[in-house]
């Protein structure tokens, strides 16, 4: 006789992580996407240049600490796909104000859903969507380099004499402590030289 799997209907999502079974397997960090509040200053509220949740209306994305929470209660959720708009983010935020969009870092536990994920720790890695002028104040406060696509815009101009481009990932600056400016000096460098040795 086969064997039958029956599947329980609508059980809590809380209940369904809690009594998941840890199988034991480790896994490096993932990156996801999620978008972040901008609380404007207002009549009623001090703007104070941190990003914050967009569900949880007093939780704060500080720049030099991760961004915490317990998974089998809520955690630090993000989307699997890449995500441009309050359109595509498919929620109505608590509060108002601007949304900036872009990848995070999550790692510690996590459970898997079926759009993305809720993880015990995440980090802020990029803004890449929103109103240019926040994308610029953020990315300064928060430490971060520029978008993928500013990066491969940049990229592209660099090209190798094979048609190869030398910058394809944002984060090469963050990879061994040097500025966006100082990797492309290495690059234009190590490109000099691999052209005078052929």
């Amino acid at each position: 006789m086969p064997n039958l799997v029956f599947i329980t209907p609508h059980r809590d999502q809380n209940e369904f992580a809690n009594s998941l079974k840890h199988e034991g397997i480790r896994v490096g960090e993932i990156i996801a996407y999620r978008a972040w509040r901008v609380v404007e200053p207002s009549w009623s509220r001090t703007g104070d240049d941190r990003l914050h949740s967009v569900f949880v209306k007093d939780y704060v994305w500080h720049p030099d600490e991760p961004a915490s929470g317990d998974v089998k209660t809520h955690g630090i959720y993000s989307f699997q796909d890449v995500i441009c708009s309050r359109e595509e983010y498919g929620y109505s935020p608590l509060g108002s104000g601007p949304l900036l969009f872009g990848r995070v870092k999550i790692w510690g536990e996590i459970v898997e859903h079926e759009a993305g994920y809720r993880s015990q720790f995440g980090k802020i890695v990029s803004l890449d969507h929103g109103d240019s002028e926040l994308l610029m104040k953020y990315r300064e406060i928060y430490r971060l380099n520029m978008s993928s696509a500013e990066s491969s815009r940049i990229g592209e101009t660099l090209q190798s004499p094979y048609g190869v481009s030398r910058l394809s990932d944002p984060d090469y600056g963050k990879l061994f402590g040097l500025s966006l400016a100082a990797v492309f000096v290495v690059i234009l460098v190590l490109n000099a030289v691999a052209l005078s040795v052929l």
